[in-house]
């Protein structure tokens, strides 16, 4: 595979040497006759600080991905006690609501016994209210027809 840098090259030398600018083109394009290509590689200035540059971008990005990936790790452990600590407080939760349930279930019982028991007392102070007029009613009737007889004498 031919390089952007080499066809460049070659197409420098090229125009340098006065030749047709179509051989290098089609060199670009993979469309090259039974002819035999030497790439030569001519000394460049910028070439040494371009790699330099390039080896100093790779380092970064193999640091920048160390450094990622520490961050990826902390952050899954991270991500892993938040887990632990929420699945503990759900059972926590989940206990308390076992236990509210349980009471609130005691507390309805309860509440449906009271008012049975006050219901039926009820019923009862009734019946005795009813009583007690009527019992009423016959000491008044004595007491007039004894008021009468009193008062006849």
């Amino acid at each position: 595979m031919i390089s952007n840098f080499q066809i460049l090259t070659f197409v420098k030398f090229c125009a340098f040497r006065g030749e047709d600018a179509t051989l290098a083109s089609s060199m670009k394009y993979g469309k090259t006759k039974k002819e035999v290509l030497k790439t030569i590689y001519l000394p460049n200035e910028q070439l040494n600080t371009i790699v330099l540059e390039n080896e100093s971008l790779k380092r970064r990005i193999e640091e920048e991905n160390a450094a990622n990936a520490d961050q990826i790790a902390t952050l899954e452990e991270e991500l892993r006690i938040r887990d632990e600590e929420m699945f503990k407080r759900q059972e926590v939760d989940f206990d308390r609501i076992r236990e509210l349930e349980e009471k609130n279930k005691y507390l309805k019982n309860l509440k449906s016994m009271l008012a049975k028991e006050y219901f039926t007392l009820r019923l009862q102070i009734n019946e005795r209210k009813q009583r007690l007029y009527a019992e009423n009613e016959i000491l008044k009737v004595k007491y007039d027809g004894l008021q009468q007889k009193n008062a006849k004498s």
